[in-house]
């Protein structure tokens, strides 16, 4: 977790921006003493990743799942 105060969050803006869209939590400090945390919101997938994710899904269905002896693709489990 990222700790920093009123005014290095002013001046820092970007660069503790850019660490809470990586993922890191915030907490703000003033006075010496921690009075608030800023957690990001969950990881929103980039238009690359869901492309991979689904490429990878693709590729297995076209493989086919090996299910005892029987393995059956995409065309295969519709047909049955």
């Amino acid at each position: 977790m990222l700790s920093v105060s009123i005014t290095e969050l002013a001046e820092r803006s970007d660069d503790i921006v850019a660490e809470l869209r990586a993922g890191h939590s915030l907490e703000l400090i003033q006075g010496g003493k921690r009075f608030a945390e800023i957690t990001p919101t969950e990881h929103q997938p980039s238009d690359e990743e869901r492309k991979a994710a689904w490429a990878g899904v693709l590729e297995i269905m076209e493989a086919g799942l090996d299910l005892g002896g029987v393995p059956l693709t995409r065309d295969e489990m519709h047909e049955r």
